[in-house]
């Protein structure tokens, strides 16, 4: 299968429209992304938009990626991971990932991190293959935003 990854640097509407259809997969509902918050990822410094798509150009999965500093280093987490229903069993997701790790790498990050529901058995599964160690924590949310789509 001819793969490529890219980093989403300018906006469009296929862009919009994949992003929303994926969004639906991951999320189970229709809320959609506005052209504003998906433009403000895109222009963002610190947010990466990852596609993937095939050599017809159609996308078949996507991941985001937030680097920032802190006192104890620099961090990033993995969001938003998502691989069409149509390419699911196609190394997509597991091709993401590894992007993922070497974009990171790149960017001089110091740990990795990423959440995942234990109910996604199959995405644990590949967490684990790429590297990932279960980390003994809490996560804790506060929603601010009636805008926030998690």
């Amino acid at each position: 299968m001819d793969l490529q990854i890219k980093v989403i640097t300018n906006y469009s509407n296929e862009i919009k429209n994949s992003v929303e259809h994926l969004l639906k997969l991951l999320q189970g509902s229709d809320s959609g992304i506005s052209d504003h918050k998906l433009r403000e990822i895109i222009a963002s410094e610190n947010s990466y938009l990852f596609l993937a798509a095939n050599a017809q150009d159609v996308c078949m999965g996507m991941l985001t990626i937030g680097i920032y500093q802190s006192p104890t280093g620099k961090k990033a987490w993995i969001e938003d991971v998502a691989v069409d229903e149509f390419f699911r069993g196609q190394s997509i997701g597991e091709n993401l990932i590894t992007f993922a790790i070497q974009f990171a790498r790149r960017h001089n990050v110091d740990v990795l991190n990423l959440t995942s529901s234990p109910a996604r058995v199959a995405a644990n599964n590949l967490y684990k293959k790429a590297g990932f160690q279960p980390k003994e924590t809490n996560v804790y949310r506060m929603v601010l935003s009636t805008d926030s789509y998690a």
